[in-house]
């Protein structure tokens, strides 16, 4: 929105129909004047009519961001998040006579954190959004991670619930002040689930919205056919900050079994298609299909460390230009990665590590993607089609 930099930008629809958009933003050089700003918007075309104003710069923790709005018996309630999206995170609120302020910290913030407690399963609890149940109870839904012995974590950060209370003296309060445990009973709703997805996707049909790109993506490198999903190879990799052609979804469960059916015939040496387990450029896995220098068709396990790459393992591959099913053994620290030929022999690639995708070492907090791509040394390429694909 003009006039207001930021991010985290929050729409609030107060009871005397005026309009607030609150966000994290800045005052200052970078880093030095951040907070929580808000401006008054016309209720009709929603553009600003009040200037910036700094509403609550959080209790000293940095990155304060993330703010939420909300009304309740008279009192309006502004909570943010804090610490920035590692160890530190957490949850912090205040409250005002009106959605303008001035705003009162609470006593007791954070009102969520774990940065004191690195036992807990849960870690780098924040980014919370409190919500009010059918049965008129109060929960946050907040975001957090699961580092495997406290220490590394490759699926980035995943959506959490907790139930709320409410103070006699009007603040929330989470879990009853305890840590939010990994489990605990579901609310007393009634359920509205999701259709599951199933185990295999068949790529011959649309991909659903759980589906991304890497950054700009070329639609005519994606070819819906009645075989599968046609790829076709651009000459970008993995390791540039650029858009290959590249298609995945995320990595959701620390014990799976990840297969796809792949048909491919390269041109080249350099031509690969396969799948990647890609954390970013400079971190990833990719289990391929591709030519060595005497022409036969070959599976590689290729690593890329802190951007150095290697082939850590390649087996010839018998049975022509058939498909090949790959498979990616996932447990919470290892992969393991196999590749079927079109005779029917499985072959044995190797291992690698799941703590040099981990963010505390790959840097970032979205967690692994598992993605369907091709490249090449020249245009065209033939195209890599994949029928289905099992997460």
């Amino acid at each position: 929105m003009p006039g207001c930099p930021g991010i985290d930008p929050d729409l609030f629809f107060a009871p005397d129909g005026t309009v607030w958009f609150t966000y994290h933003g800045s005052d200052g050089p970078p880093q030095a004047g951040l907070g929580i700003f808000q401006r008054q918007l016309d209720p009709l075309t929603f553009q600003p009519i009040t200037p910036a104003r700094l509403l609550w710069r959080g209790t000293g923790g940095p990155w304060p961001e993330g703010p939420h709005l909300y009304h309740r018996d008279g009192t309006y309630y502004l909570l943010i998040a804090e610490g920035g999206t590692e160890y530190g995170h957490s949850v912090t609120i205040a409250r005002a006579p009106r959605p303008d302020g001035p705003f009162e910290p609470c006593p007791h913030n954070p009102i969520l954190t774990h940065r004191h407690r690195r036992s807990e399963p849960l870690q780098a609890t924040g980014h919370g959004d409190l919500v009010q149940g059918p049965d008129g109870s109060w929960w946050i839904v907040f975001l957090a991670i699961r580092p495997e012995r406290g220490i590394l974590h490759h699926l980035g950060r995943e959506t959490c619930i907790a139930p709320v209370t409410w103070s006699p003296d009007g603040w929330p309060v989470v879990n009853s002040g305890r840590p939010v445990p990994l489990e605990f009973p579901a609310p007393p709703w009634p359920l509205h689930p999701w259709p599951a997805r199933p185990a295999r996707t068949d790529l011959s049909r649309p991909l659903g919205p759980e589906w991304v790109y890497l950054r700009n993506p070329s639609p005519e490198n994606y070819t819906t056919t009645p075989e599968g999903l046609a790829l076709h190879a651009n000459l970008r990799t993995l390791r540039e900050c650029a858009s290959p052609t590249f298609v995945g979804v995320r990595q959701q469960r620390l014990v799976t079994t990840l297969r796809a059916e792949l048909r491919f015939d390269p041109a080249h040496p350099g031509d690969a298609a396969g799948i990647a387990l890609l954390q970013n450029e400079r971190h990833h896995y990719r289990l391929v299909i591709g030519r060595d220098a005497d022409g036969r068709r070959v599976a590689r396990l290729r690593k890329t460390i802190d951007g150095l790459e290697s082939v850590a393992a390649e087996v010839p591959l018998a049975g022509g230009p058939d498909a090949c099913v790959l498979e990616i053994g996932a447990d919470p620290d290892r992969y393991q990665f196999f590749v079927t030929d079109p005779a029917g022999e499985r072959h044995a690639l190797g291992h690698a590590l799941t703590r040099y995708l981990a963010s505390e070492i790959a840097g970032g907090f979205t967690g692994v993607i598992v993605g369907l791509h091709a490249t090449a040394t020249r245009e065209p390429a033939p195209p890599a089609t994949f029928g289905w694909l099992e997460t």
